[in-house]
């Protein structure tokens, strides 16, 4: 849920990271277009939930793999995540944790 709030999209919080490295014009135009952030973020939800296209899983599971490995000292290669594409061709669960251990 922090990785997906740090997604550079209004009115989430990475907006206004990003927000405050752009240039002043810049900011400005990213500023009006934070009006159509939470339609762009259900747009996106629900594309992913009922296209299955498994855009959250890519944008997300890299950077949840990093921090994990990161705070937790774990290596995650023993951790595979499936994804809908992988779970689709093996009759697995859409999302899911698997320990190869």
């Amino acid at each position: 849920l922090g990785l997906f709030n740090l997604v550079p999209i209004p009115p989430l919080d990475g907006s206004h990271v990003l927000e405050n490295l752009l240039p002043l014009r810049a900011a400005q135009k990213y500023r009006e277009f934070g009006r159509y952030g939470a339609m762009i973020i259900l747009g996106i939800v629900i594309l992913d939930n009922f296209a299955h296209t498994g855009i959250l899983s890519r944008v997300l599971i890299g950077p949840m793999k990093y921090l994990a490995h990161l705070f937790s000292g774990i290596n995650l290669i023993f951790f595979q995540v499936s994804t809908s594409s992988e779970a689709k061709a093996s009759n697995r669960p859409v999302y899911g944790v698997r320990i190869l251990i």
